[in-house]
């Protein structure tokens, strides 16, 4: 008996109840897929399934059996397809969602290069801050900054994402030179808006609810008004890690910034990671060791 088979019909006629449509789907004759179930049958030495002129049902046995023969046969699937596509060039189209600061900063020059790599790959690209269901929306790989959310999503660190404190030197040479936590009360801040509505900033061992001229929920927004002098910001060194080796923005109290935070590549779960999603990973991966170009 070829199990493999048996264990085909079994599952097709399982979900179709119906032998004719079972053999449509597998492109078999309905003899042919009769045979393999009562070897299979025969084998087990269990009825699996009830038959009668007007309709199949599954058996106590059978209902019990058919979870099991549908994960060998989805486990063979992925292991063939996993196997093809390692043997092949990653080719096809990529869905990747990303923040919109990080995607207009940075993905443009890394998508630049993971294409010229893999040519055989198309990328669609949707940039937004918005929380995406990978699922729902299709996507088949999102970047996320900072702590992830729980959820049943895989997920691999990309790069770490610094966070920075800092400002212009004329804002400094106007207003002081913050040395702790508390300082801070008395400067301008330019503020996130987080999700719960507050202004505070998390430092190690305090928190200080910072006020100022301008909240956004852009981070470049931010930088642009710390690089006119409007300001003080805390963001990440992707944002502002090039201003700071220019000496345009000026690194403070570093010691007080925690540093926690991680570029992350979420995907849906599964034991097979389709060759494009794996690939980008890994050129990201790469392009950002030892260190991102943008850290300080």
């Amino acid at each position: 008996m070829d199990r493999i088979s048996a264990l085909r019909a079994f599952t097709a006629v399982a979900d179709a109840e119906s032998f004719s449509e079972a053999a449509g789907r597998l492109k078999m004759s309905k003899s042919a897929i009769s045979k393999h179930i009562s070897a299979l049958e025969q084998d087990l030495g269990v009825k699996l399934l009830n038959r009668t002129t007007r309709r199949v049902s599954l058996t106590v046995a059978g209902e019990n059996y058919v979870r099991r023969a549908e994960r060998v046969i989805a486990e063979l699937d992925e292991a063939d397809q996993m196997v093809r596509q390692e043997a092949a060039a990653p080719s096809g189209r990529l869905r990747i969602a990303a923040p919109m600061t990080f995607g207009v900063m940075h993905l443009g020059d890394f998508l630049a290069g993971f294409l010229k790599q893999y040519p055989g790959i198309s990328v669609d690209l949707n940039l937004n801050d918005r929380y995406l269901d990978l699922v729902d929306e299709h996507v088949d790989l999102a970047i996320r900054i900072g702590k992830l959310k729980d959820s049943s999503m895989q997920a691999r660190v990309l790069a770490p994402s610094r966070v920075v404190l800092c400002g212009a030197p004329k804002y400094l040479k106007a207003h002081g030179v913050p040395k702790r936590p508390k300082d801070l009360l008395a400067h301008q801040c330019l503020t996130y808006t987080y999700a719960d509505g507050t202004t505070a900033w998390k430092l190690k061992g305090s928190s200080v609810n910072v006020g100022g001229p301008v909240h956004s929920n852009n981070g470049d927004i931010l930088r642009q008004m710390a690089l006119k002098g409007m300001g003080l910001t805390l963001l990440p060194s992707f944002i502002v890690g090039g201003d700071v080796k220019r000496g345009t923005l000026v690194s403070l109290m570093e010691e007080h910034v925690p540093q926690e935070q991680f570029i992350n590549a979420v995907y849906p779960p599964g034991r097979f990671v389709p060759a494009p999603v794996r690939a980008f990973i890994d050129y990201m991966v790469a392009a950002c060791n030892p260190k991102p170009s943008w850290d300080v």
